[in-house]
């Protein structure tokens, strides 16, 4: 049971990515900065809810290691959204 329920999870993240990157195709009219800040603004939406309902520290365990990862996290998208705008979908997720 468990490893079907790995495989669907991965079908359903694959699906997921694939219609995050037609979106940021589609709404390449847009800068690309407002584009991560409105998908960064779903996700914490989405993830506060689990966070507390979980009793996870907000801050984590090391602060500093926490930052530097989301500021990677937020140069990637941007980089990852800004070649959606110059390539075609399957170059740029390739990349």
């Amino acid at each position: 049971m468990t490893q079907n329920k790995a495989i669907l999870y991965m079908v359903f993240s694959a699906i997921a990515f694939s219609l995050m990157g037609a979106v940021v195709k589609y709404l390449s009219t847009f800068h690309v900065y407002q584009v991560v800040f409105f998908r960064s603004i779903g996700t914490l939406l989405f993830t506060i809810p689990l966070v507390l309902k979980q009793k996870v520290p907000f801050w984590g365990t090391n602060k500093k290691w926490l930052i530097i990862r989301g500021v990677a996290g937020v140069i990637s998208l941007t980089c990852f959204f800004q070649s959606l705008n110059y390539l075609s979908i399957g170059t740029a997720v390739s990349l």
